[in-house]
């Protein structure tokens, strides 16, 4: 560092110039400040950069890398017992089919039918939703194999779409209990028809989930 006024080299903390008095504290304390300035700055650029990460990793990563971390928490079993989880499944999924089947076919003939109360609609696919939890609790039990991994979560997905109109099929059938079963139907047949499509869409992936675990 040298003074300003006459050149002469400076000692870093001298407040004046030895050789001609110039005063030197105003560009000391401004370095000073200046110092002081890249201390903050390294302060909190890693404060910021934290901010800024933790929510990137919350909202971002971390919903992605979830269902490997939870997969892999499972307990792994055998082929074949996974071969029987699926069986199951497939068979309550069959059980659910039938019976909406049974329910369009009436519907789409005609004539005198009962209403949704006398029909017990309602309560038919109550029982229906409780078994499906207990399908869904099954398949999501076990570690899933990675060739197989695709299919069953295609597998999951229709048997969620299948549970949601279930669901939307109970609650209506509960604020139209003494609709007859035809009108009811017809006049909520997205539902039905949303149902069914999952249901095949299951059982398409069922078969094809099977022959892997040959």
């Amino acid at each position: 560092m040298f003074c300003k006024n006459c050149g002469t080299q400076l000692i870093e903390n001298d407040n004046f110039c030895p050789k001609c008095g110039q005063t030197l504290k105003k560009d000391n304390e401004t370095k000073n400040r200046i110092n002081r300035g890249k201390g903050l700055y390294k302060i909190f650029i890693p404060i910021i950069l934290v901010f800024i990460l933790v929510p990137i990793s919350v909202f971002v990563v971390y919903p992605k890398i979830k269902p490997i971390i939870e997969n892999q928490n499972k307990k792994e079993i055998s082929n074949n017992e996974i071969k029987s989880i699926y069986d199951n499944a497939n068979k309550q999924i069959e059980q659910t089919g039938a019976r909406l089947s049974l329910f369009l076919v009436a519907s789409k003939m005609g004539g005198k039918t009962q209403t949704v109360s006398e029909l017990k609609l309602v309560e038919t696919f109550e029982e229906d939703s409780a078994k499906l939890d207990e399908v869904y609790k099954q398949m999501d039990s076990f570690r899933v194999p990675s060739q197989i991994k695709e299919h069953h979560n295609l597998m999951i997905k229709s048997l969620k779409d299948i549970k949601y109109d279930i669901s939307n099929i109970i609650e209506l059938g509960k604020n139209n209990k003494n609709k007859l079963e035809s009108e009811f139907i017809i006049s909520n047949l997205s539902h039905f028809d949303n149902c069914a499509n999952a249901i095949k869409e299951f059982k398409d992936k069922y078969t094809n989930i099977n022959t892997q675990l040959k």
